[in-house]
């Protein structure tokens, strides 16, 4: 425990907080935003370890996806089709008021649409995936009322821009943001609306209280009406006994390649390699199946060999003779669970959780933000 406050630091910034919420990615702006909807006069504060929004909200892809064909059936081998549809609805309904509440401009939203990608030596794969196509387009349709969203593609047409690939599933609901200019929008939302923004704390210790939640940290401890915890892949040091462990995912993006042509979000093996185009630019990521105990980490770090893993990949099965330079390399941190559905629970009455986003942050981040303040 660090210093304690001062009287002034007490009595003007720690004192009357009727809202804190301790994570400030996507759920946790997306709690405040909606919390203030609620509770017009409320005051609300969010605290955020970084001086701005870290974990995975800040370090993703930018995929705004719903699923690949190969992951969906590799949830269905665990879960009942109703229970996956349920989670792919609801990463369906949290891009739409994603978009509705950001809006498509400051997203960079581009509706590129994505691929499921398959290798020669992946012909067994592609052929569940092929058979399975009409059954999830049937349940798609029943569900969002979008008619045959997953289309197969012989990429035969591409093979000039894809060294490797044979074949290719088509998902046409899917696209693109910039994960940068979200954030900065959803940021200048919340300070907006009168929500603040306290960046550079770490929260050391929650403690519920007979009323309210006390909040530990080197600042001190302060108590706080109602708390909403928001730090999906950084829980484990608040709640020890969760379905929730942190995984360390690798990306590199290349520097620009001038003669790219293709634009799209693309996925491969169950959603575990995924890559994209950044303008001419290509980002690629993910893999950490490969290395799945080291990778079981919230600590940020480079992974020289799954570093090295994504450049080669990238190499040999897409760029092929295409000659290209990583402009910059990073991790980011993500919350996953034996479900693929998130922890939305009311602890207590002061207290409630909103955790374990599965990898499908940018998807149902705004959908779980809003039903964590509905359950204050």
């Amino acid at each position: 425990m660090g210093a304690s406050p001062s009287f002034w630091e007490q009595e003007s910034w720690l004192n009357g907080i009727d809202i804190a919420i301790i994570g400030g990615g996507i759920v946790g702006l997306s709690s405040a935003i909606h919390a203030r909807e609620r509770f017009p006069t409320a005051r609300i504060v969010i605290l955020e370890r970084a001086p701005f929004p870290d974990g995975a909200s800040n370090r993703n892809a930018g995929f705004a996806c719903i699923g690949s064909i190969s992951e969906l059936l590799d949830d269905l081998s665990t879960q009942p089709m109703h229970k996956v549809m349920d989670t792919l609805t609801m990463r369906w309904e949290g891009l739409l008021r994603l978009r509705e509440l950001i809006g498509d401009q400051s997203l960079s939203y581009e509706a590129y649409g994505g691929f499921e990608v398959f290798l020669p030596e992946d012909k067994e794969r592609y052929g569940k995936c092929q058979e399975a196509l009409p059954t999830f387009n049937h349940e798609i349709e029943k569900r969002l009322g979008e008619p045959e969203v997953f289309q197969l593609q012989d990429s035969a047409g591409s093979s000039k821009d894809f060294a490797r690939v044979s074949k290719m599933i088509y998902n046409r609901l899917e696209g693109q943001i910039h994960t940068g200019k979200m954030m900065r929008a959803y940021w200048a939302k919340a300070i907006e609306m009168g929500i603040e923004f306290w960046g550079g704390v770490e929260v050391e210790e929650i403690v519920q209280l007979a009323e309210g939640v006390q909040i530990n940290s080197k600042y001190g401890e302060w108590k706080v009406s109602k708390l909403i915890l928001a730090t999906n892949g950084f829980s484990q040091q608040f709640l020890k006994h969760i379905d929730l462990q942190p995984a360390r995912n690798q990306v590199l993006i290349t520097k620009p390649i001038p003669s790219l042509k293709w634009k799209g979000t693309f996925h491969y093996n169950k959603g575990y390699g995924y890559f994209r185009n950044v303008g001419n630019r290509v980002l690629i990521g993910g893999f950490r199946h490969l290395y799945k105990e080291e990778e079981s980490t919230a600590e940020y770090a480079l992974h020289d060999h799954l570093q090295d893993h994504l450049q080669s990949w990238l190499k040999k099965n897409i760029l092929g003779q295409t000659t290209f330079e990583v402009e910059s390399r990073w991790s980011g941190i993500l919350g996953v669970g034996k479900g693929k559905n998130p922890i939305l629970e009311k602890k207590s009455d002061d207290l409630v959780l909103a955790l374990r986003l599965g990898g499908m942050g940018v998807a149902i981040g705004t959908a779980v933000g809003k039903q964590a303040a509905a359950l204050i």
